[in-house]
């Protein structure tokens, strides 16, 4: 949130985009695998995700910049078995959730001090949701039930969100971020296959507001630490049709890392010119299981490869971690993510006024 790089675009504060030097493009893919645990079963998935894309255009050299792109707003990945799930008889019960949620974004920086600089977007939400419920009965008497939802979202119109960069000293700068709530409509679409019947409706949903804060701390030249808060109220700002979810609760993550830059050396071995980053995270997901909330952990690797003497970079980061207790939430998650993200510059058109 509050560290600015001159080769990789910022998807989570675009008031950075004042620090990119040149017409820049940010392209994300992951692999992610998932394996759920339940007393006594378990379930996997792993999928391949499009993490979105960005580009960045520098108007005016250190002080404006514009852009656009498409980045996830939710990527749904999760299946667990439930036992003895069937009414008057016992039945096992498998549930499947794949999907993903997407904003579409333009992008304004500006800054009109050097230390200072803020970030404006504009974004409208889509995508589509789908999860499988099927219930197979032990005893042959009863009819097994097979029951497909799919969910369709659409913004109602742009939504907006604000950030900022603020240089408090050579050596320490802060940033932060705030999105409104967003109201979007969704077509649901549930096909029961066993009874072969469809219902179709439609339904308004509010996204709850999002504050994130962060800072970079950097004691050496190239050695930096830095760490950011996320919150989101999930548990009285998400609504459907104007009522709150019984299950949702306020959902936060707390992150911190260190990342050792590459060396300035225009000759330097390349060793020396990679970025360095691991971290470790904390947080409370969004809802809540057994009645009880769901907490997550885990712990990151990065490294940042530059490519044609820098101006382009590979970033590989991998992530793993554990989701919720089998005691106190009655199902478990481990999960990894593997991320590529791509950035390269060209040089087309900057105007400096100063």
């Amino acid at each position: 949130m509050a560290f600015p790089d001159s080769v990789t675009l910022n998807q989570m504060n675009f008031a950075l985009w004042t620090h990119v030097p040149r017409t820049t493009f940010t392209l994300n893919v992951g692999y992610q695998g998932l394996e759920s645990k339940a007393p006594g079963n378990k379930i996997g998935s792993i999928d391949g995700s499009f993490l979105g894309g960005f580009l960045a255009v520098p108007v005016i050299e250190k002080k404006v910049s514009i852009g656009f792109g498409i980045q996830p707003k939710s990527i749904n990945n999760q299946g667990f078995v439930i036992r003895d799930a069937g009414v008057g008889a016992k039945a096992t019960q498998t549930i499947q959730t794949k999907g993903t949620l997407s904003e579409v974004k333009l992008v304004a920086a500006w800054s009109p001090i050097p230390d200072f600089s803020l970030g404006f977007s504009a974004y409208y939400i889509l995508g589509k949701i789908r999860d499988n419920t099927t219930i197979n009965y032990l005893d042959l008497s009863y009819a097994d039930i097979s029951v497909r939802n799919e969910y369709h979202f659409y913004g109602n119109g742009p939504s907006f969100e604000v950030s900022s960069y603020l240089r408090l000293t050579p050596r320490l700068t802060i940033g932060a971020r705030a999105k409104i709530p967003t109201k979007i409509t969704v077509y649901t679409k549930q096909e029961s296959i066993t009874a072969q019947t469809t219902v179709k409706e439609f339904q308004e949903v509010t996204f709850p507001l999002n504050l994130t804060i962060g800072f970079a701390w950097q004691p050496f030249e190239r050695f930096v630490i830095g760490g950011d808060i996320d919150y989101i109220d999930w548990q009285s700002g998400y609504l459907f049709n104007g009522l709150p979810l019984s299950y949702m609760n306020n959902n936060y993550r707390i992150g911190a890392g260190v990342e050792f830059k590459p060396s300035r050396r225009r000759l330097a071995a390349y060793l020396n010119r990679i970025n360095y980053r691991a971290g470790v995270f904390y947080g409370q997901m969004n809802f809540l299981a057994n009645n009880q909330p769901v907490n997550e952990y885990g712990v990151s690797f990065g490294l940042g490869l530059p490519i044609l003497r820098g101006v382009s970079r590979l970033d590989v980061a991998f992530q793993a971690g554990k989701r919720g207790d089998i005691v106190t939430n009655g199902l478990s998650e481990m999960f990894f993510r593997l991320n590529f993200s791509l950035s390269a510059s060209e040089l087309w058109f900057v105007r400096d006024d100063r």
